[in-house]
């Protein structure tokens, strides 16, 4: 079994969400001054490469190939989908920016209610593409191993 933790880790005031794929899993640890207690630990995600992204009180990330949305405060899952295999996931102006193992790229929801995707589109070909979507100045960076896409996703108003 593989030890490796490449997900960084999300801290919120004084609490911390850890997680760890090859089937390890995530916990939430409360800090104090003088102790860490862990408020709960399971495997309902279990990053393997990229980090979740934390948006009002819910976590969005890679449960190892499938992608999920976890409650914060108890880890309960509220739902999960296989559409994108493993990847990457970030967030702008309240949606989530996908980028599947393979090189689809797609808007969702952030929304805890269900999986609600706006869009999507194969961006790049190839496999392991599992590098975080970067999005500066109203371009959207993506790449794969041996290619690179910049895409303007400005409305035509700010271009």
């Amino acid at each position: 079994m593989y030890g490796v933790n490449s997900a960084t880790p999300i801290i919120q005031g004084d609490e911390i969400f850890l997680s760890s794929g090859y089937d390890f899993g995530c916990a939430l640890l409360k800090a104090t001054p003088a102790s860490v207690q862990e408020v709960w630990r399971n495997k309902n995600m279990r990053n393997h490469v990229n980090s979740c992204v934390l948006l009002d009180g819910f976590l969005y990330g890679y449960d190892e190939s499938e992608l999920k949305c976890l409650e914060w405060k108890t880890g309960q899952v509220k739902w999960s989908t296989k559409a994108y295999g493993k990847g990457a996931v970030q967030s702008a102006g309240g949606k989530l920016i996908l980028y599947g193992q393979n090189g689809k790229l797609g808007l969702a929801a952030a929304s805890p209610e269900a999986f609600k995707e706006f869009c999507s589109f194969q961006a790049l070909t190839g496999k392991d593409t599992w590098a975080n979507p970067v999005l500066a100045n109203g371009i959207l960076y993506v790449r794969s191993l041996d290619k690179m896409l910049a895409l303007d996703v400005r409305l035509p108003a700010q271009r």
